[in-house]
């Protein structure tokens, strides 16, 4: 029923400010709109979510009050059976939720060093990825850097770096925290990252996790489900590799439960796009609703196109990709 995700689009020119509730929309113009995720992709109802983020001019994530959302359907990659071309499906568009900030984040970046990652990120391109996330965080940031499975036993997570903004400190850490050895304590680790660490944070409690497999150990996405509701945190996933070789249903049903997304790079190369949507999205983002006609849409089936958003008296379009 549901399949997951396809990466990261950007824009050109955008938006301006805005809350939940329509209000007179003041200040200077965002510079961009981004599609962060595609998520919440349901074959048997036709229908997906796009979660996007407007920025400013120096790529920063801003409110934006959507006034008009439109769709149309470029292209469509059916499988042996079904869809024959974009004429075959239309689409509408609805906005869900406005763009509206969800202010500076307080979050533990896990990354997996299981010894899959040996061959599934040869070149260490989560390193890269990672990096990046931590060079566009906003000055009032605070980030913890962690990884699974730990070094030392009995222990499924290994803390490199407690809070900090520190970004010498942060990617000093994020070097200690790519290796390839071990299992995949999924589940566990990140129960103890949110009781252990996300429990004393303020507001913006965000819990951003990348992984190459499928748990390995005893818990299960009920307990990190449970455990980010008592702490008041989001979840953010964000798997590498094939649909066959995670358990993107859990990783996805966590997400949306706590108020996250999940996303996935097909290859190593693709995580920086992916992890750069998790940023956007944990400190600023909105969701734009997309109905498919005739449903079912086949399985297998990839729909491209192109969403118009109107912000004030300004229109802009953002490319999507759905893979059903």
């Amino acid at each position: 029923m549901r399949k997951v995700l396809l990466g990261v689009a950007a824009v050109s020119m955008v938006v301006a400010a805005c809350s939940r509730q329509p209000e007179e929309v003041t200040g200077e113009p965002p510079a961009e709109v981004q599609i962060n995720a595609v998520h919440r992709v349901d074959r048997d109802a036709g229908t997906a979510a796009l979660n996007v983020s407007a920025l400013n001019e120096a790529g920063e994530p801003i409110e934006g009050h959507i006034d008009r959302v439109t769709a149309t359907v470029d292209g469509v990659e059916p499988p042996t059976t079904g869809l024959a071309s974009q004429n075959s499906l239309a689409v509408s568009a609805s906005v869900c939720e406005q763009i509206v900030l969800h202010g500076a984040i307080h979050g533990v970046m896990s990354l997996d060093g299981s010894g899959s990652m040996s061959w599934n990120d040869p070149d260490e391109d989560r390193n890269a990825a990672a990096k990046q996330f931590v060079s566009r965080l906003g000055p009032t940031a605070q980030l913890a850097v962690a990884s699974f499975p730990s070094s030392t036993f009995g222990e499924d997570y290994t803390l490199h770096q407690d809070f900090t903004s520190d970004k010498a400190l942060l990617e000093a850490a994020i070097d200690e925290a790519t290796f390839a050895s071990g299992g995949t304590p999924l589940w566990n680790s990140s129960v103890s990252l949110v009781n252990e660490h996300l429990d004393g944070a303020e507001n913006n409690k965000v819990l951003l996790v990348l992984t190459d497999g499928e748990d390995s150990t005893y818990n299960g996405p009920d307990d990190l489900i449970a455990a980010a509701d008592h702490h008041n945190a989001r979840v953010y996933f964000v798997g590498l590799g094939a649909p066959a070789d995670l358990d993107e249903t859990s990783m996805d049903r966590v997400a949306e439960a706590t108020g996250g997304i999940y996303g996935r790079a097909a290859v190593s190369t693709e995580l920086a796009g992916v992890f750069d949507g998790m940023l956007q999205a944990a400190t600023a983002s909105g969701e734009i609703c997309l109905t498919f006609s005739p449903n079912p849409v086949p399985e297998g089936t990839t729909v491209s196109g192109t969403v118009s958003i109107t912000i004030g008296s300004r229109d802009y379009a953002a490319p999507y990709t759905i893979t059903f």
